[in-house]
């Protein structure tokens, strides 16, 4: 069963300000492009603001004095025709009203007699002359607002009002003037935009060279994994402070890094100092095991041989206990070995089925100990199937599952099957024992642990069977899984490749793998 990792990962930081549109347009775009659209953008408004703004003043300024010129003149023309407005001389008036039209804003002249009737008119072109329907008196032409559109006048001659002027002006601006502004104010902007341009690029090296090279210096860190890179500080502002911040987390970074680089080391030589210890100390340690074992074994023959058979089951134990305990420091040797890296596989082709049926005949006493029946079942394209792999190593797994399997049963059924998936094979051995529950299921596999301590007081072992098995599958270039509910048995499952490709660099038939 596979270790599962879970990885987490902190919120993100919400960036601070207001994002607009324009900065999720901008959101992949080059530093130096984004600059050089902000600053063209507010040139832009800036210009654009400002030309508006001196638009209006410049109308409104004009429009005043406007209507200042059209009060002279009105006044000038009025203090002219009251001679001849007196005398009711409309002829005389007349040359007066026509001489306005050097003025180009004044469009229409009406001089009204102390009737309030017209007496002469004057307009320019086709411009319609505006005729008062009622004209006001004096007090209120005194009081009128001078407009720069239209503006009355009293006519006085000797103290007495004789009549009324009327002149009619476009004022300054409409239409032509207008569009006069916003041509000024375009042509304001593109030459303010060309000039903007082509200071941008000399002046935002500025800003974003010394951001691109922490970019780069950055980038070059997580390539290469070159924690003495530093930065190169370009000024005192808000980047020189994130550089000095970037410069001091590397200088951290790569301190840490001599650090455990050194308790590494020193965790390799100590790993490497326990597994030639536990090496030499395994291969010491079986010469006298198979001593015992053998003595064990004659002194059973002799003591049958002698008639003694009250000694013969104190002799068994004695062999039993030792190839017990021979077993276990196989077991030490070969994970001292997987840990080491000096785990060899010598790969050959073989018969899978054969090899099952060999293991199968090797486990049954045991499982005939607690009344177990095993049963083998192997798919038909098993049968002569040519399988190019490790046959000790796969053998090895094979017996710890079918050992565990009869240990952990009782008077139960124990099943092998084999079967083909694609270019793998898997061999369920499935049991009706025990069972484990899902927190003994996830430590079946680790090393030195077993379910828990009454299952190891009870059933005996050094939990490293399957931790050993896991690994040489795992070399072998398969895995091994378990399924397992209490009281309801467990199902281990082999799964190894048809196949494993020798190195060109090896010998044939020999596979180092590291662990």
């Amino acid at each position: 069963m596979a270790d599962t990792n879970t990885a987490s990962t902190a919120d993100p930081v919400p960036p601070s300000g207001i994002v607009t549109p324009l900065g999720g347009l901008l959101r992949h775009v080059s530093l130096q492009r984004k600059l050089a659209v902000v600053v063209l953008v507010t040139t832009v408004a800036a210009l654009t603001i400002a030309a508006t703004a001196f638009a209006v003043y410049d109308a409104s300024v004009s429009r005043s004095r406007s209507a200042d010129h059209l009060a002279t003149v009105a006044d000038l023309v009025a203090a002219t025709i009251a001679p001849a407005l007196q005398t009711a001389r409309p002829d005389r008036v007349e040359p007066y009203l026509e001489a306005l039209a050097r003025d180009t804003h004044v469009q229409a002249a009406v001089a009204y007699g102390g009737d309030g009737r017209p007496l002469a008119t004057w307009s320019r072109g086709d411009a319609s002359v505006y005729l008062a329907p009622e004209l006001p008196d004096t007090e209120v032409l005194a009081a009128a607002p001078t407009s720069a559109t239209r503006i009355f006048r009293p006519i006085v001659a000797d103290g007495r009002q004789v009549g009324v002027l009327l002149i009619e002006s476009t004022g300054p601006g409409g239409m032509a003037t207008l569009v006069n502004y916003l041509t000024v104010i375009v042509a304001i902007i593109i030459f303010a935009l060309l000039v903007t341009l082509g200071l941008l690029r000399p002046l935002q090296g500025i800003v974003s060279r010394p951001i691109l090279d922490v970019v780069r210096a950055a980038r070059r860190i997580s390539d290469d994994d070159d924690f003495s890179v530093r930065m190169q500080k370009h000024g005192q502002d808000e980047v020189g402070e994130l550089v000095d911040a970037f410069n001091l987390v590397l200088e951290r970074v790569e301190e840490h890094g001599r650090q455990l680089k050194a308790a590494r080391d020193a965790a390799d030589a100590a790993s490497r100092a326990k597994t030639a210890f536990l090496v030499n100390m395994t291969h010491e340690l079986r010469t006298p095991l198979n001593g015992i074992i053998g003595y064990a074994e004659m002194l059973c023959e002799e003591a049958a041989d002698r008639g003694r058979d009250d000694l013969i089951p104190d002799l068994e134990r004695i062999r039993h206990a030792a190839g017990d305990l021979l077993g276990l420091i196989n077991n030490v040797l070969d994970l001292s070995k997987i840990e080491a890296g000096r785990m060899e596989l010598n790969v050959e082709e073989f018969n899978l089925r054969g090899l099952i049926t060999k293991v199968v005949d090797g486990v049954q006493p045991m499982a005939a100990a607690n009344h177990n029946r095993i049963s083998v079942s192997v798919n038909d394209d098993l049968m002569r199937l040519v399988m190019r792999s490790d046959p000790t190593k796969l053998g090895q797994c094979l017996r710890n599952l079918l050992s565990n399997a009869c240990k952990f049963t009782e008077r139960g059924t124990i099943h092998v099957i084999a079967k083909r998936r694609d270019e793998s094979i898997l061999i369920h051995v499935a049991d009706t024992g025990i069972g484990m529950t899902a927190v003994q299921l996830d430590r079946v596999f680790d090393e030195f642990v077993q379910a828990e301590a009454s299952t190891s007081r009870r059933y005996g072992g050094s939990g490293l069977g399957l931790a050993i098995s896991r690994r040489l599958c795992r070399q072998m270039g398969g895995d091994i899984s378990a399924e397992s509910r209490p009281g309801a048995g467990s199902t281990f499952t082999i799964r190894l490749p048809l196949t494993i490709p020798v190195p060109a660099t090896e010998p044939a038939g020999v596979v180092r793998m590291a662990s």
